[in-house]
């Protein structure tokens, strides 16, 4: 059975047309990972920046500590 030449353009279309829609897919999974990455990485500075500020709250509440001790009461 031979396609006609209509049909072959048509199924030359519906071809060409499946491979832009897969590549079409890829890309945008491909730029929904960026964006989830780059989203990651914001995160993971905005902890460090927090866990800094913590390290530095406690370092300065031991060495505060360290020298006015409370009085005990016995």
């Amino acid at each position: 059975m031979y396609l006609s030449k209509a049909e072959e353009y048509i199924a030359l279309i519906l071809c060409l047309g499946l491979i832009i829609g897969f590549g079409w897919n890829t890309y945008q999974e491909i730029q929904d990972l960026k964006a989830e990455q780059i989203q990651r990485r914001n995160e993971k500075r905005a902890n460090e920046a927090k866990i800094k500020i913590l390290i530095a709250y406690f370092k300065a509440k031991k060495s505060s500590s360290i020298r006015s001790p409370k009085p005990r009461a016995f």
